[in-house]
């Protein structure tokens, strides 16, 4: 039993010094880019909140600390494909095509190969939660975020205005993608230029979303079960934001370019999806009856074997 467990510790050791040494290795490697993405993150009060992304993942490794030490192979050398694969598509991003947001994309197959490489596929199967935080904290250039989101965005926002005309003495309109407003108390514009930049606080929904979902090791089932409703989830909050901001701003009488209520608007709706999302992985139903010995093994590495 001794022996057992010294060899354990040898080669949690040797796996982790294997990991780190790469890690540092890759965060040398792709330095240019993640020192863009802080800069980035730290100039914009849309994507300030993705600086938290680190302490997220370090919390996931500490709560799956034991998970991760009983799973530990010795690797597998799908993780080197994983790597090359990774290099290979940012050489093609930098020559012939000239694409940054696919040089920022290629981090994640290059740390998920190295995990891979240096702990097995059980682990692996772990830190899929923890790529997939690292994935969201990548900011989405504005172009392809425009092109996918301001539509949805717009609609949210006449979804908004219909709910608000129901309010005793209110008169409600939209302007572009502004929410005009005239009440008994005072007159005044809700969501200035919210298509473009408020539905950028998508990602921090997605974010604290993937953190709650992903905080204990759960079932198949119930991770499923999170897959589908997330979307609707996560759009059912940005609408409750906007909702809040113009009740804020309808009553409190406050001015049009006030943050205050932006900011009161985006707390609520931030608490809201993590009520949500808490109850949603506490239901209890037949259907999420957990199996104990499922869960030790982790809820992605199923029954692959070591090493493969």
């Amino acid at each position: 039993m001794i022996e057992k467990t010294e060899l354990l510790k040898e080669n949690v050791m040797a796996a982790t010094i294997k990991l780190v040494c790469l890690l540092v290795l890759c965060a040398w490697f792709f330095w240019s880019e993640l020192l863009a993405m802080v800069w980035g993150m730290l100039g914009s009060s849309e994507k300030v909140h993705l600086l938290a992304v680190p302490v997220m993942v370090g919390l996931l490794i500490y709560l799956r600390r034991d998970a991760l030490r009983a799973n530990l192979t010795s690797g597998s050398f799908a993780g080197i494909v994983m790597i090359i694969s990774g290099f290979l598509v940012y050489a093609f991003a930098m020559w012939p095509f000239n694409y940054g947001y696919v040089r920022d994309l290629a981090i994640i197959p290059v740390i998920g190969g190295i995990i891979l490489a240096s702990c097995g596929w059980r682990v692996f199967g772990l830190c899929v939660p923890i790529l997939l935080l690292m994935l969201l904290a990548i900011p989405i250039p504005s172009r392809i975020y425009a092109a996918i989101v301001i539509r949805l965005e717009t609609r949210t926002i006449g979804a908004v205005a219909k709910v608000l005309s129901l309010l005793p003495g209110t008169d409600v309109f939209v302007k572009g993608v502004d929410i005009v407003f005239s009440s008994t108390k005072s007159d005044s514009i809700v969501a200035m230029g919210e298509s473009n930049r408020g539905a950028r606080l998508l990602s921090a929904f997605g974010v604290l979303g993937t953190f709650v979902v992903f905080s204990e090791i759960r079932s198949w089932t119930r991770i499923f079960i999170a897959v589908i409703v997330a979307a609707p989830i996560v759009f059912l909050c940005n609408f409750l934001r906007l909702l809040f901001w113009a009740i804020l701003n309808i009553y409190g009488q406050l001015p049009a370019l006030s943050k205050m209520p932006r900011a009161i608007s985006f707390v609520l709706s931030i608490v809201v999806l993590y009520g949500l999302f808490a109850l949603m992985c506490d239901f209890k139903l037949n259907i999420f009856v957990e199996d104990k010995a499922a869960d030790s093994m982790g809820e992605l590495s199923g029954d692959c074997d070591d090493g493969r």
